[in-house]
């Protein structure tokens, strides 16, 4: 695939060799930034392995990137590399790779460990904060997480309304929302028919 978006992958390499192969590619200006984390082996996953991000620099082939990522076994087995890279959303790649236990479950997911900020490698720091603040505070996920927090934190929901946390245009979804919620309609015995 050839692309200038971000791109994303699953590692079997060392993460010295990786970041030796990353530190090259940047050297070379392919990319412009990476960050990878290593996670633990989960129970429904078969071994240990790395996920890593990579801002493209310019117009990139990733089966060469992946090319590049072929590493000798230490062990003398099939040697090591990466499965095929998929365009990637920063914000989707942090909360998944830091396993972020409340965006797991708003997808119906849960991991046994959860990595934080330290445990990344990255090649810029300051990329990365502003990536990381972003996907936590920023992102379309966590806009909706906190609404979703206030909207069963508050007793009124005319408060969210006033504050502007609900736009105008939404607050017939709200009162509708309310009304389910409270199940008005059976407590008041309204009937249906």
């Amino acid at each position: 695939m050839r692309t200038k978006k971000a791109v994303s992958s699953i590692s079997y390499n060392s993460p010295a060799f990786l970041q030796i192969v990353l530190d090259e590619w940047i050297e070379k200006r392919k990319i412009s930034f990476y960050m990878f984390v290593f996670h633990l082996r989960e129970d429904d996953e078969r071994k240990n392995h790395i996920h890593l991000f990579v801002q493209p620099n310019t117009l990139i082939d990733t089966m060469l990137l992946q090319a590049d990522l072929r590493e000798e076994d230490p062990e003398g087995k099939s040697p090591l590399g990466c499965i095929d890279f998929r365009v990637s959303d920063p914000d989707e790649w942090i909360l998944y790779c830091r396993h972020y236990p409340p965006y797991l479950a708003s997808k119906g997911q849960s991991r046994k460990y959860e990595y934080d900020e330290e445990m990344f490698c990255v090649s810029d720091l300051d990329t990365f904060a502003y990536y990381w603040d972003h996907a936590l505070c920023e992102s379309s996920w966590a806009k909706n997480f906190i609404l979703m927090k206030d909207i069963v934190a508050v007793k009124d929901p005319v408060q969210l309304i006033n504050n502007g946390r609900i736009p105008l245009s939404q607050a017939g979804s709200l009162v509708a929302y309310e009304r389910l919620k409270s199940n008005v309609f059976r407590a008041g015995r309204i009937s249906n028919h």
